[in-house]
């Protein structure tokens, strides 16, 4: 038994440095008073402003964040009633960071804590169904909340559009999906907030499921292969994944 046990503790060591994880990791405190900043949201951005990880504070404030790579980032954190947080960062290869943020209270307006407060609890949603970690992993293209909110009046198939094997069709009042294979077209699985809509026939209406109104982020997998795995089906032609503004709110 010692045998083997110094046997795994070798191997451990012996693992190339590149596959262990860079961390960061610290916790979320009101400046002046030090007291723990609770539910707020650090996400972890690239050098091109892409957010590749996110999660909440606990309810003693801490956090912890593993990057994908080594390399340069930005942690950004978010609080109701708060400035927002900014600062650079470096990773190196299996790097632990420490990292204490003091966020400054920032009262506000009660007409004005609408908005916030909804996309707080957007992104919070997102986070807990695994968008982000998907986002980070790169398998599929990715409509962000940022995208949505930034692009507003594209709706459906202006978002889609440029998108490597997919078509559109309808305008945007109707917009049928259709993804290219080979000669021919398939019709995608659609998936809203975690269930599969129906889909009338001659073709994936994204209209019929939901109103681009609601619509907080998207994932579209042109290959079954890249498929999530609770999200695929016996379907041969990908899925658009579609996740919604008022399942942020409720769930």
């Amino acid at each position: 038994m010692r045998v083997l046990r110094l046997l795994v503790i070798l191997t451990l060591f012996a693992m190339p440095i590149s596959l262990r994880a860079q961390v960061v990791q610290g916790r979320l405190l009101e400046a002046g008073t030090r007291r723990p900043v609770v539910s707020a949201m650090i996400s972890l951005v690239d050098s091109a402003g892409v957010v590749v990880r996110e999660t909440m504070s606990a309810p003693d404030g801490s956090f912890r964040i593993e990057a994908p790579d080594a390399g340069g980032y930005y942690v950004l954190a978010e609080g109701i009633g708060y400035s927002p947080f900014w600062d650079g960062v470096d990773l190196d290869d299996g790097g632990l960071l420490p990292f204490e943020v003091f966020l400054r209270p920032q009262p506000i307006k009660l007409d004005s804590l609408i908005a916030p407060i909804s996309r707080l609890r957007t992104r919070q949603y997102l986070t807990r169904m695994g968008y982000y970690k998907r986002l980070g992993a790169g398998f599929g293209h990715f409509i962000t909340q940022e995208d949505i909110e930034d692009r507003p009046s594209l709706k459906f198939s202006g978002h889609l559009r440029g998108i490597l094997r997919v078509s559109t069709s309808g305008g945007f009042s109707r917009t049928r999906v259709r993804f290219r294979r080979g000669a021919d077209f398939c019709e995608p699985r659609l998936v809203v907030d975690g269930r599969a809509a129906l889909r009338a026939l001659g073709g994936a209406i994204l209209e019929n499921a939901v109103a681009w109104e609601d619509v907080a982020a998207m994932e579209i997998y042109t290959s079954p292969t890249r498929v999530p795995p609770q999200y695929a089906s016996i379907n041969s032609c990908g899925a658009i994944l579609i996740w919604t503004k008022g399942s942020g709110r409720y769930d």
